[in-house]
């Protein structure tokens, strides 16, 4: 029973090297016991045989032929455990092998995914950067003391200004679109 909780601990833990490993170990102990059983039942077996040539020579026959029986009865019962153990493994290490599967997918997937926001992280670092990078650099000529230009240059300043400004507001408003979409 040990072996058997710990074998559903690894497997709820998603643990598949300590779930096959308890499952060997409770597979292992499981035949121990199994083996032990089937041998005090052939020790019985024949202490039965031996009292039973004592106290009836005639039917000894019979008790050979049901004792025979039993034998091959507890060797085919014997073959029956070791195909229904031996197609249980085969079982288990088939799902072990499809989850193991399904594991490397989302892995690759997550990964994917991490690349994928890194370069969004990086266009958007981008996008953003620029135009601000212009507004601070006019901000920084039409503060100057020195500077004095026409009528034309200020506008065109403006624009710019004004431009860099409306692409931010576009950018965190598509921002914010996206992140409401992937919230839904």
């Amino acid at each position: 029973d040990r072996y058997k909780f710990q074998l559903d601990i690894c497997k709820v833990a998603g643990d598949s090297a300590k779930a096959y490993k308890a499952l060997e170990r409770f597979q292992e102990v499981k035949d121990s016991v199994n083996n032990v059983i089937m041998s005090e039942e052939l020790i019985e077996t024949a202490n039965d045989l031996d009292a039973a040539k004592e106290q009836h020579k005639m039917e000894m026959s019979k008790l050979k032929e049901r004792t025979y029986l039993l034998i091959i009865c507890l060797a085919l019962i014997t073959i029956a455990i070791l195909v229904i153990f031996i197609r249980s493994r085969r079982d288990s290490l088939r799902k072990m092998i499809q989850k193991n599967r399904e594991l490397e997918i989302a892995r690759d997937k997550a990964q994917e995914s991490e690349r994928m926001k890194m370069n969004f992280l990086n266009n958007m670092n981008h996008e953003i950067r620029t135009p601000l990078n212009i507004i601070s650099g006019f901000a920084q000529i039409v503060s100057s003391p020195d500077f004095d230009t026409s009528a034309e240059e200020r506008q065109e300043i403006s624009e710019r200004i004004q431009k860099s400004s409306n692409n931010i507001t576009r950018i965190i408003e598509e921002l914010l679109d996206i992140s409401s979409k992937e919230c839904v």
